[in-house]
């Protein structure tokens, strides 16, 4: 009977580093995240007749210039070549970066006192998880940012860490166009 081979000292190498890299990610792994809690405000407009447009469709818009861009690519002509084609990819981007919210430059800011924290009134119903700012006193400021005035239909809180401590904005009250309104959301003693 052989003895058994030991480990060449790459194996070794190689577990090391798997160790490693167990140690090092698991506490990110095992980390708990707060579950959502949403603050949610239904409101209508008091004028019929408008079509209220997605917060999508910039987002659209640029899917399809980028779509468009793509097919000049494509079909490189003698006359044009590449530039509009890249131009059209160039300025999609941009767009699409811009509609879901991307942040070309990251900032830096110390907070002192409570967050405040805007929710802008575009389609019904607005929802903001308010979950990770907690344990900080929260202030939401709400704003219409529609073209008409909208009546609050709704204030939901969901069940979490922030209790309603106080609001200016009321069921049943009538916001005009870049109208706002503060929530203030605090954790309960």
């Amino acid at each position: 009977m052989r003895p058994a081979k030991s480990p060449s000292s790459l194996a070794k190498m190689r577990a090391g580093l798997a160790l490693v890299a167990l140690l090092g990610f698991a506490p990110a792994v095992f980390a708990q995240v707060p579950p959502p809690q949403n603050l949610t405000i239904g409101f209508s407009s008091l004028n019929a007749a408008a079509v209220p447009l997605s917060g999508w469709l910039p987002a659209g818009i640029a899917v399809m210039l980028a779509a468009a861009g793509l097919v000049v690519l494509r079909r490189r002509t003698m006359h044009g070549g590449r530039l509009p084609g890249w131009v059209l990819v160039l300025v999609s981007g941009t767009t699409l970066a811009l509609a879901t919210g991307q942040r070309v430059i990251s900032e830096a800011e110390a907070l002192v006192g409570p967050t405040v924290i805007t929710l802008n009134l575009s389609v019904s119903p607005a929802s903001l998880n308010v979950a990770p700012f907690a344990p900080a006193f929260l202030n939401v400021v709400v704003t219409n940012i529609t073209s008409q005035s909208v009546r609050i239909d709704s204030i939901t809180l969901g069940s979490g860490t922030y209790a309603l401590a106080a609001s200016t904005c009321v069921v049943a009250s009538v916001m005009a166009p870049g109208a706002q309104c503060t929530i203030s959301l605090g954790v309960p003693a």
